[in-house]
């Protein structure tokens, strides 16, 4: 099935890790923070990166949002590799691509979520601007 905005998961989904009883962390951007969507004027959308609750384990990803299959593929490389989220932080990603937006995911981790069920507040973050702009989501 194709949907437009592309709609793309690898992974666990919040659902599934919830009756799997799995801890988990959750970050959600919404793509309008990432620049490359305002700049081909597709801004609908957004990422959601599970994250195990002990560790930086990226266990489950989705995205719906223009270009997601490409973004999706970065990540399913990574949970292939069995790579800490922490190394999104560290890889050097394109500028002006959607992909970007996955930098401040593991920022966002690094600064120390709380470990959440479903009950908890998802925590969402911005390539571009701090904690103090008002493109900042929690």
């Amino acid at each position: 099935m194709f949907t437009a905005p592309l709609r793309v998961r690898v992974g666990l989904s919040e659902g599934e890790a919830q009756r799997k009883g799995v801890s988990v962390r959750i970050a959600k951007l919404p793509t309008s923070n990432v620049l490359r969507t305002e700049a081909a004027d597709v801004t609908q959308g957004f990422m959601k990166v599970l994250v195990g609750a002990n560790n930086d384990r990226i266990l489950g990803f989705t995205m719906i949002a223009s270009e997601a299959g490409e973004v999706m593929a970065a990540i399913q490389t990574a949970m292939l590799a069995e790579l800490p989220c922490t190394k999104l932080r560290d890889a050097a990603i394109s500028h002006l691509t959607i992909a970007e937006g996955l930098g401040p995911f593991s920022v966002t981790f690094r600064h120390g979520l709380s470990h959440r069920t479903s009950r908890h507040k998802e925590t969402g973050c911005c390539p571009t601007y701090g904690p103090e702009h008002p493109k900042w989501r929690t």
